[in-house]
């Protein structure tokens, strides 16, 4: 698959995951744990024998790829409880701003001037509704926070995907990946002593649906981030 086209479908498939979260009424941390656990279980049927051994310096970034996941997942999830829908996924897809700076750093790359002004109109758009959440409801500037700091975290996953991607087969990273952001979830489930059955049955289905729609997503931005500079997934 081309890798613009993977970065296409991954970003449609992401659009479905915020509307369906708000209709859930399970905590940010279960929706998200479960979601990478099936991802996980879903990519090892999937490799059937590709999964490759992780190389002995990488034994440390992969597992911090999927904290960073894991982490990403849980606070944007739980943004969603206090601002829009509107709010949290415009301001949780600044994570080109982010990954930009870092990229310039970490890998050299050199972005057009079109790019930066669209880093620009960015930045400004997630001011403005910063602004406008602070008169808003109570919670709604905690939301816009929490958004920001999923950027944050995916953009940490973004950009050390890039590089380990580079040694490691897509089946092989995301595997991983999704293990360790299962385990992080898990640990915070545990933490606020929360408890992963017993929600109310009428929601169940929307979440099978959240879930079933968002597992591929991930696999498809980070098997384009290997042609295709982060800052453009």
């Amino acid at each position: 698959m081309k890798p613009k086209v993977a970065v296409l479908l991954g970003v449609l498939a992401v659009s479905f995951a915020a509307p369906l979260i708000k209709l859930s009424t399970a905590p940010a941390s279960v929706i998200a744990f479960y979601r990478m656990f099936l991802a996980a279980v879903a990519t090892l049927l999937l490799a059937r024998g590709k999964l490759e051994p992780i190389p002995h310096p990488l034994r440390l970034q992969i597992p911090l790829a999927g904290v960073f996941l894991g982490l990403h997942f849980a606070v944007w999830i739980a943004s969603l409880g206090f601002t829009s829908v509107l709010s949290s996924v415009a301001l949780v897809t600044l994570q080109p701003v982010i990954v930009a700076l870092a990229s310039r750093f970490l890998f050299r790359e050199h972005l057009p001037a079109q790019a930066y002004c669209g880093i620009a109109l960015a930045v400004l758009g997630g001011l403005i509704l910063a602004a406008a959440d602070m008169l808003g409801p109570d919670g709604s500037l905690l939301g816009d926070l929490l958004a920001f700091l999923g950027a944050v975290f995916i953009s940490g996953y973004l950009i050390l995907g890039r590089f380990i991607r580079r040694d490691v087969g897509t089946f092989t990273y995301t595997f991983w990946v999704y293990v360790y952001a299962a385990l992080t979830l898990l640990l915070l489930v545990l933490i606020n002593r929360q408890t992963l059955t017993g929600y109310p049955a009428r929601y169940r289905p929307r979440l099978r649906l959240k879930i079933l729609a968002n597992r591929g997503p991930d696999s498809l931005l980070m098997s384009a981030c290997l042609l295709v500079p982060a800052v453009g997934v």
